[in-house]
């Protein structure tokens, strides 16, 4: 698989600390079990637990480099940044060549009606002939190619929502629909995406 610098991953990403080495990244990754040889590993702090648990497993495991927000053990190299789930969307970006910004896209947000909408819009363009994909709650949709979105997020990780508009991108599709939650942009799962139209449906006392 064609790699890319660390270096060259980490434009426009705030670093504290960089490595003095910048080896070649085959792939990004956020969980240390689908962890592959020549990946760079990005340690997010959840809910549960903490990539940061895992990143000298990682680095043993075959990730060139860790992208951390404190120095987890001694393992080398380590990139320090403020703040992982921003790093790791504007990398996921930059790995997949900015697929946002080949395509129009069209966010749709609001606390309900959000799946409905996206759907309609998907379809209301594929009608009139258009090149169209979408992302949704239920489903990821490629022109008339519909496969269930088994993560049951409404809007994917950062790193998932970079693959998924690089799919678009590279079957020549036009506009891309994205549900978006009001979780998924306080989670900077977005951040990179480059919207040209925002579709808001209403909101509630219970948003978010």
């Amino acid at each position: 698989m064609t790699g890319i610098k660390l270096s060259r991953l980490l434009e426009g990403v705030e670093v504290l600390e960089a490595p003095r080495t910048d080896p070649e990244v085959t792939g990004l990754c956020y969980d240390s079990r689908r962890l592959k040889p020549g990946d760079c590993f990005v340690a997010i702090p959840g809910t549960h637990t903490d990539g940061h648990r895992y990143v000298e497993t990682a680095l043993r495991d075959g990730a060139v480099a860790a992208v951390v927000q404190r120095r987890a053990g001694a393992a080398w190299p380590q990139v320090v940044v403020p703040d992982t789930r921003r790093a790791l969307a504007l990398m996921s970006s930059t790995f997949y060549g900015r697929p946002s910004a080949d395509m129009v896209v069209i966010g749709v947000t609001g606390t309900d009606g959000k799946t409905t909408t996206t759907t309609m819009i998907h379809q209301m363009l594929l009608s009139a002939g258009r090149r169209v994909g979408s992302m949704s709650t239920v489903d990821i949709r490629l022109g008339d190619a519909v496969d269930p979105n088994d993560s049951r997020q409404t809007t994917l990780e950062a790193l998932e929502v970079q693959e998924q508009l690089a799919r678009m991108r590279d079957a020549e599709l036009r506009y891309a629909v994205i549900e978006t939650s009001s979780h998924g942009l306080a989670l900077q799962r977005v951040v990179g995406v480059e919207y040209d139209v925002a579709v808001f449906t209403n909101i509630a006392h219970e948003h978010l």
